[in-house]
């Protein structure tokens, strides 16, 4: 089954653009019930991954050893834009664990915060890796790493047993076998994973509702993990970001990856959704989950006027007229 038109583009009375996509959303009995292209397409996660990847360390007992906050242990789980508060995050983490940030194998860079971003380059200050956004994710697998009393050196590489590890936690949460995950290098230098979409959603039904988790200290760390994710919203992203606003709401636990891939689960309702716009756009998203939360029937209308103010549904030009609509065009139960 090929993919689908999720989200068409009008600009006055003609389709200018068209983005096609997958969803998959299944129930906490990991039944399929409800898609838009086909469901067992395998999809990178990207970041999609970050609050999987993260559960090692509450689940191991980590975040005690090196007496990591919620805060800290929240933007491990995160694509952090590199706000102030994100970065003295980073470096907490980093000296709590005795890494200088030039372990981080990323190149540095200028964070995706474009106020801090400008202030930074206005005053002739470097470059840095703990501005990276996935730096959090690194700082976490650095501390598996000193927890587990393996060297920081190669720690990025797919056959490090951090990485080894990280695999296994992706594996028991998607309920993908090991050898059926296709792995690849994500933009940041680390093994990326692909799983079937379907099994994606389960994962995040999973984050959601840890009851369905069989391992008992896995659950213990999806419960608080994803609560800290809702406490500490700014942590996932950052100010007036789609995940930070995803978040808000205490029934979603959600992340999202480069390329357009997201996943989200609801408490309530006891499903996990993920979804992938095959041309890579972020742009849909909002007006993605608004329209997957309609036609599931889950009506949140603070949360759905934030994602509108994030992509509206009318098109405006560089002189504020509206010259145009973005219509979703999938119907989950078809």
């Amino acid at each position: 089954m090929a993919s689908q038109c999720l989200v068409k583009d009008y600009r006055g009375n003609l389709v200018e653009n068209i983005h096609r996509g997958f969803i998959a959303i299944v129930d906490d009995q990991g039944n399929l019930i409800g898609k838009a292209g086909n469901p067992e397409k395998k999809i990178y996660y990207r970041s999609a991954s970050k609050p999987i990847q993260a559960l090692p360390i509450l689940a191991l007992g980590i975040d005690k050893e090196f007496g990591f906050t919620p805060e800290e242990t929240t933007i491990m789980a995160g694509s952090h834009m590199g706000e102030p508060f994100h970065i003295e995050a980073i470096e907490s983490i980093l000296r709590k664990i005795g890494a200088s940030e030039e372990v981080l194998c990323m190149k540095p860079t200028y964070p995706g915060y474009l106020p801090r971003r400008d202030e930074l380059i206005c005053q002739n200050l470097p470059k840095r890796k703990v501005y990276h956004n996935c730096s959090g994710k690194h700082a976490a697998a650095l501390a598996m790493a000193r927890f587990f009393g393996h060297s920081f050196n190669e720690y990025w590489l797919p056959e490090h047993p951090v990485q080894q590890y990280i695999l296994e936690t992706i594996s028991t949460m998607s309920e993908t076998p090991k050898e059926e995950i296709e792995i690849g290098i994500d933009g940041c230098g680390v093994p990326v994973f692909a799983v079937p979409l379907r099994n994606m959603a389960l994962g995040a039904m999973k984050m959601a509702c840890p009851d369905k988790i069989s391992d008992k200290n896995l659950a213990y760390a999806a419960q608080t993990l994803a609560a800290n994710m809702n406490k500490h919203h700014l942590m996932v992203t950052g100010t007036d970001y789609i995940c930070s606003m995803v978040n808000l709401d205490d029934n979603l636990v959600a992340k999202g990856g480069a390329q357009g891939v997201y996943a989200i689960g609801l408490r309530e309702q006891r499903i996990g959704i993920a979804f992938k716009c095959e041309d890579g756009t972020e742009i849909t998203w909002p007006i993605l989950i608004n329209e997957i939360f309609k036609q599931l029937g889950y009506l949140n209308e603070a949360g759905r006027a934030r994602m509108e103010k994030l992509t509206p549904t009318y098109i405006i030009n560089d002189n504020d007229t509206v010259v145009g609509r973005r219509e979703p065009c999938f119907n989950l139960f078809n």
